[in-house]
């Protein structure tokens, strides 16, 4: 991981001389400055805990929901390689001719939480569309109940 990222700060530093293509040394520690920035936060959101990028998320509900999906998007890039893993040790024990035994692999419960957060995430979707309905009809009645109070003075 460190000699991706150590690529990736290469190529950044790269791409920003080249973009500007700075000839004094104030505009390569600036170039410099910027790219180590921009490294610190890739950084960061990569190896942020999946709970943070949940919690540091504006309020509200879709705000919540879209920094939840981005959390388990990442997770799933992260489990990947746990994946790669697990499927080796399976390998292996098959080889070695070893019985299957009942494995409680990480991979296995990320993908059952991510499908009862998928089932959650579609209900609270469903819900927030009813509740649009929902105000949209008692606006609709507001209005009759006003133009009718109107009507009878």
């Amino acid at each position: 991981m460190k000699k991706k990222m150590l690529v990736l700060g290469a190529l950044l530093t790269m791409a920003l001389t080249l973009e500007g293509a700075p000839t004094k040394k104030t505009q390569n520690t600036a170039t410099s400055k910027t790219a180590k920035k921009v490294m610190k936060e890739k950084r960061e959101d990569l190896f942020e805990s999946l709970e943070e990028k949940v919690f540091r998320a504006p309020n509200g509900t879709k705000a919540k929901i879209q920094a939840t999906d981005s959390a388990f998007d990442t997770g799933k890039k992260r489990m990947y390689y746990l994946q790669r893993e697990e499927d080796q040790i399976r390998a292996l024990e098959s080889e070695l001719g070893m019985e299957e035994t009942e494995h409680n692999f990480l991979t296995e419960k990320y993908d059952a939480v991510m499908e009862e957060f998928k089932t959650t995430k579609n209900e609270i979707e469903a819900l927030e569309l009813e509740n649009k309905k929902l105000k949209n009809y008692l606006a609709r009645l507001n209005a009759m109940e006003a133009r009718a109070k109107g009507g009878k003075k």
